[in-house]
C-alpha cells in the first residue's frame, strides 16, 4: 500500500490552480509549463534584476512547493553488534582525533622556528602567523564534526544500526572530551588551539573558545544524528536502500512533476523535460529520486525542490551580490517493490 506524507499547512492549491487542474488530463499536464500558466514569478528564471523580484520569486517558490515530511522515518532499531561496534569506536575516534589535532597545532607552533623568528615581529607577520591560527582553529573545527560523521555513517551502515540517537550521544561524549583538550583553558590557563586571536585589536578568545566547545560539538551531534536518519533501511528485507534512480527534471516543469506525483502518475513524471545545462550548473532544478535495492520489499520516491537563484549582472563591475538559496522535499511516497521494478525501468539512470 503506498502512503504519502505531505505538509498540509502552506498548500499551493489556491483558487487558480485549483481550477486550472481540474481541467487538465495527466497527458497535458505532461507538456504544458503549469507554472507559466500560474503565472508564477519564479517560472522561466534563473537570475533577477532586482532584490524585490527575487526575493518574490523564492516566496512564491517555497507556496508552490510546501515542504513535505519524508515518508521514510527510522524504526529506532539496531543490534548487538551495531552497539559494540558503536561504543567501540568511540575511544578509537577519541584517540586518533586527539593526536591528528596534536600534531596540527605542533607543527603551527613549529612555523615561527621554521621560518625564523625574532623579538619584535612586524604587523605583516603577525598578521600571517593571525591567520594560520584562524586556518587552524577551522580545520579543528571541521575535523570535529567530519570525524565522527564519516566513522558513525559508515558504520551504521555496516552494522545495520537504524537508531539515530546511539552514533549522536557518541558523538557528543566524544566531541565534548576533544573540545576540552582543544578549546578548554586548562593547559595551565591556556588552549591547546590557538585562540589569542584579536580582530580590530578586540579579542576574539572567548568567541573561539565557545564555538570550539559549544557550537562545534552541537552541530556535530545534528548532522550525525540527520545523517543515520536519512539512511533509508527496508526492514522485511533487511537491507539499506540506495539512489536507485535520479533524474532532474526543468525547474519550469518543478509544479506538473509536483501534481503528477499527486495523481500518482510516476511513470509519466519521469518523462519530464529534463533541466537544461544552465539549471543543472546553478543547481536549480527539481530532483526526482527513487530508493530502492534490487533485494528490497518497498522503495521510497521523492521530490526535491532546489532553488537557487541570484541577481542578475547587468554590467561587468557590479558588485552587489543577493541570492536565494534552499532545498526541501516537496514530496515523498512509499512504494512497494513492484512498482519501484517498473519506475526503474522508465526513470533514466
Amino acid at each position: 500500500m503506498e502512503t504519502v506524507k505531505t505538509n498540509p499547512s502552506g498548500s499551493s492549491n489556491d483558487e487558480a490552480r485549483t481550477q486550472l487542474l481540474a481541467g487538465l488530463s495527466n497527458e497535458e499536464l505532461a507538456t504544458i509549463r503549469l507554472s507559466e500558466r500560474l503565472g508564477r514569478p519564479f517560472s522561466a528564471a534563473i537570475e533577477y534584476a532586482s532584490k524585490e523580484a527575487l526575493t518574490a520569486a523564492f516566496e512564491a517558490a517555497k507556496t508552490a512547493f510546501p515542504q513535505a515530511k519524508p515518508a521514510y522515518q527510522p524504526s529506532g532499531k539496531t543490534t548487538p553488534l551495531a552497539v559494540l561496534v558503536l561504543i567501540a569506536a568511540a575511544p578509537v575516534l577519541l584517540v586518533v582525533m586527539t593526536v591528528l589535532a596534536f600534531g596540527l597545532c605542533w607543527a603551527l607552533a613549529s612555523v615561527p622556528d621554521v621560518f625564523g623568528s625574532h623579538a619584535d615581529p612586524s604587523y605583516m607577520e603577525r598578521s600571517t602567523m593571525g591567520k594560520l591560527d584562524l586556518l587552524v582553529d577551522l580545520v579543528l573545527v571541521i575535523g570535529m564534526s567530519a570525524g565522527p560523521l564519516l566513522s558513525y555513517g559508515f558504520l551504521s551502515k555496516l552494522t545495520k544500526n537504524r537508531n539515530p540517537f546511539l552514533p549522536a550521544i557518541l558523538t557528543a561524549v566524544v566531541n565534548f572530551i576533544l573540545a576540552i583538550i582543544l578549546f578548554a583553558p586548562v593547559w595551565h590557563g591556556e588552549t591547546l588551539a590557538p585562540t589569542h586571536l584579536a580582530f580590530i585589536f578586540i579579542p576574539v578568545r572567548w568567541i573561539l573558545i565557545f564555538f570550539g566547545c559549544v557550537l562545534s560539538p552541537l552541530i556535530s551531534v545534528l548532522v550525525v544524528f540527520d545523517t543515520v536518519s536519512k539512511q533509508k533501511f527496508c526492514e522485511a528485507s533487511g537491507c539499506f536502500l540506495k539512489k536507485y534512480r535520479q533524474t532532474g527534471v526543468s525547474f519550469d516543469y518543478a509544479e506538473n512533476a509536483l501534481a503528477l506525483l499527486i495523481r500518482g502518475d510516476y511513470e509519466r513524471v519521469a518523462h519530464l523535460p529534463k533541466a537544461t545545462p544552465e539549471q543543472l550548473k546553478a543547481k536549480h532544478v527539481a530532483e526526482i529520486t527513487l530508493w530502492w535495492h534490487d533485494h528490497a520489499r518497498i522503495a521510497f520516491l521523492e521530490l526535491e525542490i532546489k532553488f537557487h537563484s541570484q541577481l542578475a549582472r547587468l554590467h561587468a563591475n557590479q558588485k552587489e551580490e543577493f541570492k536565494k538559496t534552499k532545498t526541501w522535499i516537496a514530496y515523498s511516497v512509499e512504494l512497494q517493490s513492484p512498482r519501484a521494478e517498473v519506475l526503474g525501468r522508465e526513470m533514466p539512470g
